[in-house]
């Protein structure tokens, strides 16, 4: 994000996903882990969508968590970053389910609790979704 670049418009690319975001009934954020922390290109799209420029499209539409790497901590200091740069951008940060997966890719690693946490978040979004009509 740079107030520079927003003062001669915003960027085609973070229009397009300001929309995205605009029309879907959730959004899931899935996010490594580099040096204990969210790597800078999920902070800058988050911050491009918490300005007024762009509707602040994640003000108010629930939002998950989730997260992979290759050690063995399973993205659990990321994904609180990146829980706490949500609330901060008024979204309402779904408290579960959770899912902290490590050594993603390693033998006998087959990503079936990530489907499982995709497959239950689809659904929560789609409850809330009609909840709120």
């Amino acid at each position: 994000m740079s107030e520079d670049v927003e003062a001669d418009g915003v960027p085609s690319g973070v229009s397009v996903l300001a929309d995205a975001a605009a029309t879907v009934d959730g959004v899931v954020f899935a996010t490594p882990e580099y040096n204990q922390a969210i790597p800078g290109v999920i902070k800058n799209a988050i911050d491009w969508l918490s300005r007024p420029a762009v509707g602040t499209p994640l003000r108010g539409k629930p939002v998950a968590v989730t997260g992979a790497t290759t050690g063995s901590w399973g993205t659990r200091l990321a994904q609180t970053q990146l829980r706490g740069t949500l609330l901060a951008c008024g979204a309402w940060l779904m408290p579960i389910p959770v899912l902290f997966a490590a050594r993603a890719g390693s033998d006998g690693w087959d990503g079936l609790a990530i489907k499982a946490f995709f497959n239950g978040v689809t659904g929560d979004f789609k409850r809330i979704g009609r909840t709120a009509a």
